[in-house]
């Protein structure tokens, strides 16, 4: 997106607005990254990242850390030396919201034990603010991964997370698996207050880089799901954040208590 339009965009949103989530994954891809993050915090908004490692010199990380609130870098190499050496780059000037992002699927299982093994050993991620475990979603034509298809097998991965004393995290769309697997634990109520489940609608809302918004990012292109242009609106609130097609989802995700409206993610 460029900054021109990006400026459209901004002046469409409410003031109310306290931070924006940029997905981005080569730093390097949008010239105009810095003048959007600049112009946000110019703006009392906060810009947070997803970065996939690559190409993060010194002064890049010194930008990074200048305007970013949470960072959080993708990790998909199986030697990790990347991620990890991006980690410590950005913590060791000083930034204590650098997370690490890793794809939970049934191929990537055991990559994500070692994940919590090394938090804990590498001196690498010993300034690491957490390892947020991302579901897998069945979209895209390269993907061909699959879904973890048993509870026992997350509940695994996050009891062993606890075991360890390791920081972790997890995405909106397996907040709910993830209460499942800690019911049975004496400090529920307490970790249930920090669960997050499905937030489209709510209190989020996607827009790519056309200006067209949706509930979220894995609803772009799903039958079913209309988008709305919304840098050719001229109110926010009544023709995007209370449009038909956004009230509907709304209503649909509080029903069923926030699990996902466009995939069936859950397990048993």
């Amino acid at each position: 997106m460029s900054f021109s339009k990006f400026v459209k965009l901004f002046e469409k949103f409410p003031k109310t607005l306290t931070q924006i989530a940029f997905g981005i994954g080569d730093i390097t891809a949008n010239p105009d990254t810095w003048a959007i993050m600049e112009y946000c915090r110019f703006n009392k908004v906060i810009p947070n990242i997803t970065i996939n490692g690559e190409g993060i010199t010194d002064e890049i990380a010194r930008r990074l850390v200048r305007y970013c609130g949470a960072i959080a870098v993708s990790n998909y190499s199986d030697k990790c030396d990347k991620c990890y050496d991006v980690v410590k780059k950005l913590t060791d000037l000083g930034h204590t919201q650098i997370n690490i992002h890793a794809l939970l699927c049934q191929e990537t299982y055991n990559k994500c034990f070692k994940l919590i093994d090394d938090s804990k050993k590498d001196e690498r991620l010993k300034k690491l603010n957490a390892m947020v475990f991302l579901w897998l979603k069945p979209k895209g034509k390269r993907n061909h991964f699959h879904a973890i298809n048993s509870l026992s097998k997350y509940k695994k991965l996050v009891d062993y997370a606890f075991l360890k004393k390791a920081r972790i995290g997890f995405d909106s769309c397996s907040a709910n698996a993830f209460l499942k697997t800690i019911k049975e634990r004496s400090d529920y109520k307490q970790i249930e207050m920090m669960v997050e489940p499905c937030e489209s609608t709510l209190f989020s809302y996607y827009i790519n880089v056309e200006g067209i918004g949706y509930p979220c990012s894995f609803t772009e292109d799903e039958k079913g799901f209309k988008g709305i242009n919304v840098l050719k609106c001229k109110d926010f609130m009544k023709e995007v954040w209370f449009a038909k097609e956004t009230l509907l989802f709304r209503e649909a995700n509080c029903k069923n208590c926030r699990e996902c409206q466009a995939f069936d993610l859950r397990i048993k």
